[in-house]
Formats: C-alpha cells, structure tokens, sequence
C-alpha cells in the first residue's frame, strides 16, 4: 500500500499529537484526557488539533489503525510457504514496526491494556503468518497448533515489550534472530 505523502508541518503536527496522546496515555485513562490536555502538550492549539481529529478518540482510532495497516503491510510482502524459517526476515519488520511504534505499542499493548487493541494485534500476528509457518513445518493437530501459535505470539509480544523497556540497545536483526530462535523450538515440539 502507498502512503499518501503529507505536508512536513502536517507530518510534525501529528507526531507531536501522537507523542502527546501516547505519553498522557501512561498517566491516565482514555476518558479522562481532553484535547486541550493534548494540544497543551503538543504545543498546538485546539483549532490545530481539529483541524485533524473530532476529539482524543478519532486521535487514538487513527494511530491504532496506522499501526495495524503497517502491520498488515508487512503481512502482504511474507508469505509462509516463502520462507525458509531461517533468515527471519518476517520478524525482522516486525522488530523494525515495533521500533517505530514503540509508544504506541508498548503505551497501548503493554501498558494501558487495551483490551480491542491488544486483540487485534494478538489475532493478526497469529493468524497472519505464524499460523501457517507453523501448521506448514509441523504437520501437527490443529488444536496444538493453536496453542502453539498463541503462546508463541504471547512470547513476542513480551519480547517486544522487554525490548523497548530496555531502551531497544540490541537491533531488530538481534531480536528476530532470538525470537526466529523460539519459533523454531516450537516446531520442533510439534513434531
């Protein structure tokens, strides 16, 4: 999918709103932010916050579903029949995606709980590759591939959240590399 390019100030504006919503976010729940709460940190002005969203929810809405369109992105390019499971490559965008998303990820996966959030992200990892990847090299009942894949995706998504507790020292390569290494190990206990 093309990204439709914005205006640098548009761009600006809205990386300040994101960064303002994401850190009021670790403070306090969704209904108790208002936007003035949001333009005042941002540096903006109310007219210029709605000059993009209806309120902090359409705010929230819309950086959720950027997050989950990059996701899906990501999905499109990886096929699991594709793969070799050994250069990761998969997990390394996933890693990168994390990176980039990293307040949003861990603000709203980690922290916050949502709970519609944390599901669709939890459903698309599963469902998107991982699924495949491993009902392709196991061969196994679908029930433990089930299992498997949910605990595997559990497993990513505190690797991830570990990862940018840490500060994210280690590279994205670094990361799949490690968890391409428990994915793997879930194979073998599948055979």
């Amino acid at each position: 999918m093309a990204h439709v390019t914005e205006d640098r100030r548009v761009r600006k504006t809205k990386k300040q709103l994101r960064s303002a919503l994401t850190s009021l976010l670790l403070e306090k729940e969704i209904g108790r932010i208002t936007v003035r709460d949001v333009a005042d940190l941002a540096d903006v002005n109310r007219g210029t916050f709605y000059a993009h969203y209806s309120d902090v929810y359409d705010l929230l809405h819309h950086l959720e579903n950027d997050f989950m369109t990059r996701l899906d992105e990501v999905g499109i390019r990886y096929n699991a029949r594709d793969t070799d499971g050994k250069g990761f490559s998969y997990l390394v965008e996933l890693f990168t995606l994390a990176g980039e998303y990293s307040d949003i990820f861990y603000t709203l996966y980690c922290r916050s709980g949502d709970p519609d959030f944390m599901d669709r992200v939890f459903n698309k990892l599963k469902y998107q590759y991982l699924y495949e990847f491993l009902s392709l090299r196991s061969g196994g009942e679908s029930e433990k591939l089930d299992y498997c894949a949910s605990f595997i995706v559990a497993g990513m998504c505190t690797l991830v959240k570990v990862w940018i507790e840490n500060g994210m020292r280690e590279t994205p390569e670094d990361m799949a590399h490690l968890g391409g290494g428990f994915v793997l190990h879930g194979v073998s206990m599948l055979q």
